[in-house]
């Protein structure tokens, strides 16, 4: 159950203003086929490690001191965002997506641990399992899907850019009349020097 006085909370990786625009770019292309897709924000997109939901804001100070651990045990990696599709890949989309390539080994990893020690602090486990995107847009209906598949057929080898990620976020999501308004309360740098 959900309080007025919870936080709803999220970890993320959060994106480099260049990517983010590219990113926004292609659903402004998207938009042109007359789906009823509501696009995210080009300043709320960010790849989603865990998704907390409403909690008390006492487990904060345990939230922080687990992704400050996260940090110190996690190296600097690279990605690259490209293809967008779909969740589901087929019938109606409920999700617009842009996939994720490079490192995946070690952004797997990183969530896992993510993921652990978000539990150690009370919190129920995540039950879906993690798939790395980034989400564009949520479909409202089937008004124009089929262009919009089309479309995203069409961009499949598209490239929205590389970035190093370096620290990991926990973000608060507050709900306006005008959509989900994120801020970023702690963040977590990937400290982890390997040995050579």
């Amino acid at each position: 159950m959900r309080f007025p006085s919870d936080l709803r909370l999220f970890i993320a990786i959060n994106l480099p203003r260049g990517v983010r625009a590219s990113l926004y770019r292609s659903g402004e292309l998207l938009a042109l086929t007359g789906a009823d897709v509501k696009w995210v924000e080009m300043e709320n997109l960010h790849l989603t490690l865990r998704f907390i939901g409403g909690v008390d804001p006492s487990l904060l100070p345990a939230l922080r001191d687990a992704l400050a651990e996260v940090g110190t045990v996690h190296r600097r990696f690279a990605m690259r965002l490209s293809s967008p599709g779909t969740f589901p890949a087929r019938g109606v989309p409920r999700v617009i997506w842009a996939g994720c390539t490079g490192d995946l080994a070690v952004l797997c990893a990183l969530q896992r641990d993510v993921e652990a020690r978000v539990v150690a602090t009370g919190l129920p486990p995540e039950t879906r399992p993690f798939s790395p995107h980034v989400t564009l847009g949520r479909v409202r209906s089937d008004c124009n899907v089929r262009a919009l598949k089309d479309r995203l057929s069409a961009m499949r080898e598209t490239d929205f850019g590389s970035m190093e990620i370096g620290a990991v976020s926990l973000m608060e999501s507050r709900l306006s009349s005008q959509g989900p308004v994120y801020q970023s309360l702690f963040e977590a740098p990937l400290t982890f020097q390997p040995v050579s």
